[in-house]
């Protein structure tokens, strides 16, 4: 259980990650976003589709 866990966090993260440089708004700050929690990263998330 707590792989498929771990999994779901690693697949949920990337997404994110990608979704986040993709945008252009955090071009060049990869290492930035990978020290990220998957909370802190739903929150940059959520500000971007909220703020744009």
């Amino acid at each position: 259980m707590a792989t498929i866990l771990q999994e779901a966090i690693k697949k949920r993260k990337g997404f994110l990650i990608s979704f986040l440089v993709n945008s252009g708004r955090y071009i060049g700050d990869l290492h930035y976003l990978n020290r990220l929690t998957l909370s802190e990263l739903e929150k940059e998330y959520r500000d971007l589709m909220k703020n744009g």
